[in-house]
């Protein structure tokens, strides 16, 4: 059922959708200025120690965001993996408990020869089986 939960997650969007629309952004602009008048302004505004310190400042911003957001990840993944293992060591120690507990009814060797001792121990067999099923499940 897990499987089924995976699949159904929404996809990210591709690195090539997001170099396309990157691509058709920068064109359009080229585009814009080509046809305008004041290319030569446009030009000079780009290569300005303020255009310089502005684009430097959202790189050191994509940054920071980028570390923030996988450092959340990590944390969401840890706590999930923290998670996981609290429930694993619950099902081993229910599982321990039930092992006990059958080889506490496991009749001795004399015992067996009883008839009603017999029936036990194949429904104690069919308890193994089924743990042993739900084991391999669960791993």
């Amino acid at each position: 059922m897990s499987r089924l939960r995976r699949s159904r997650r929404p996809k990210p969007p591709s690195s090539l959708k997001t170099a396309v629309l990157v691509a058709a952004i920068f064109v359009t602009f080229a585009v814009g200025v080509a046809l305008s008048d004041y290319r030569s302004e446009v030009v000079r505004w780009l290569y300005s120690p303020i255009a310089i310190v502005l684009v430097i400042l959202l790189f050191i911003e994509y940054i920071v965001l980028k570390g923030r957001d996988r450092s959340r990840i990590y944390r969401i993944e840890l706590e999930q993996a923290r998670h996981k293992r609290v429930e694993d060591q619950e099902y081993l120690r229910h599982l321990e408990e039930r092992l006990l507990a059958m080889e506490k009814e496991v009749p001795s060797p004399p015992e067996v020869r009883d008839s009603g001792c017999e029936e036990r121990l194949g429904e104690l067999r069919g308890e193994l089986a089924s743990l042993r099923r739900e084991l391999s499940e669960k791993l």
